[in-house]
């Protein structure tokens, strides 16, 4: 059975039923999706279609100043999927990742340690450790520039990789970006896809699980 990727990102320990809140998704859906940090942790429920696999950011939450539109792959839709839905009613304030179910996640404090203490777990079991490793610095944002990284490494086209992080400025410059408003969807959702692949075949590898490199 393949693990979900919220239990593997989410809060230490393999499940999420034990947690009462929805904020530690975030960095999975960071990851998934290589987003911006705080683009994701203000997600609404609203500005997400299932049916249709999307989630729609709209421009005055957008760094670019301009909407997005984010192709949701397997692993996001799993993660989004595993998320209790805190405040649900009257009062309920539409936050995706929250914890008071009236107020978006914003100290990502405690899920990033829950993540140091993960990656450091699966390496001290990997090496055959008796202590966990200590986990070299890094930062939330580190997860965008892998996603980044790697999509390039699964030969995602750099224009295209720029579509998928919503980049004002990016390969495609001067007179061709005033002339080229292609926004290249079909191809964001083919890069997103392989990435998530990609990431599901780190979390729980099997023959299956193989990422289809594009010529």
């Amino acid at each position: 059975m393949r693990q979900r990727p919220s239990a593997v990102f989410g809060p230490v320990g393999p499940v999420d039923s034990h947690r009462r809140d929805s904020g530690s998704g975030a960095c999975p859906g960071i990851a998934s999706r290589a987003q911006r940090r705080d683009e994701v942790g203000g997600m609404k429920w609203t500005e997400i279609d299932l049916d249709r696999r999307t989630w729609t950011l709209p421009r005055h939450r957008a760094k670019s100043d301009r909407g997005h539109e984010v192709h949701l792959s397997d692993v996001a839709i799993d993660v989004l999927r595993a998320l209790p839905r805190i405040g649900r009613g009257s009062n309920e304030m539409d936050f995706v990742f929250t914890v008071t179910g009236k107020t978006a996640v914003s100290g990502f404090g405690n899920a990033k340690r829950r993540l140091d203490f993960i990656m450091a777990e699966a390496r001290r079991l990997s090496l055959g450790l008796s202590e966990q490793p200590k986990i070299s610095n890094w930062r939330l944002h580190d997860l965008r520039r892998t996603a980044a990284t790697g999509m390039a490494g699964l030969k995602i086209a750099p224009y295209v990789v720029d579509k998928v992080l919503n980049h004002s400025g990016g390969t495609i410059r001067g007179v061709a970006a005033i002339y080229n408003r292609f926004e290249y969807l079909d191809e964001r959702r083919t890069a997103l896809d392989a990435w998530g692949q990609h990431v599901s075949s780190l979390v729980s590898p099997s023959p299956n699980n193989i990422v289809k490199l594009r010529a």
